[in-house]
């Protein structure tokens, strides 16, 4: 059966996306505001990938179609190709655990504040993490000398939101790419994306 797309030029109003017979592995629907498109995934044995085009709409008069008819060989092919996905996911994963754990800042820790009007370019001991009041974001008391008051508190401290510090390491930029390399690699980037669509709503 396979893939049949549009084509004012033939008799029927469709032809068949060659190469797609005993392929096709699952079909999607995408629904707009008014109006619906059709997509069907199959294995591309060019690529030996899987490939989805877009066959059918609801905007104007469309004759596309498109059958689920991949056969077992073809089925396994696809099986394995996310197996193999799926590993190098979780390969990424585990350096993105990896680098974000090196990244992460936590009391004690020296910090570089590298954004921000009033304390940008200082450096400094975290000795104190909590949560802006105004904001309700990450912030951080940042010594930024070893002088202490008369109470033994330091008493140069820069109080600076979390997101204005990097941690003082000084292969820092290097970690930083690969842990956003990881982060995308690893598909984390995408489920983040899908999940804040769904929050807006």
């Amino acid at each position: 059966m396979a893939i049949y797309l549009d084509c004012s030029n033939s008799e029927n109003g469709v032809r068949l996306l060659e190469g797609t017979e005993g392929k096709v592995l699952h079909l999607k629907e995408k629904n707009g505001y008014h109006d619906s498109d059709f997509y069907a995934t199959y294995w591309c044995t060019e690529t030996n990938a899987p490939k989805t085009v877009h066959y059918a709409t609801t905007r104007a008069a469309s004759r596309g179609d498109a059958f689920v008819d991949a056969t077992d060989e073809i089925k396994a092919l696809y099986d394995m190709y996310n197996f193999e996905k799926e590993q190098i996911a979780k390969m990424w994963k585990k350096e993105y655990d990896i680098t974000s754990k090196v990244l992460e800042v936590v009391k004690g820790n020296e910090v570089d504040i590298i954004r921000g009007r009033k304390y940008k370019g200082l450096k400094g001991q975290v000795i104190w993490v909590g949560t802006c009041n105004y904001s309700n974001k990450a912030k951080f008391g940042v010594a930024t000398s070893d002088k202490k008051d008369s109470k033994g508190f330091y008493s140069e401290v820069a109080w600076v939101l979390a997101e204005y510090c990097q941690k003082s390491i000084s292969n820092y930029d290097e970690i930083k790419r690969r842990n956003e390399e990881a982060y995308h690699n690893s598909g984390l980037a995408f489920s983040d994306a899908i999940r804040s669509i769904y929050s807006r709503r």
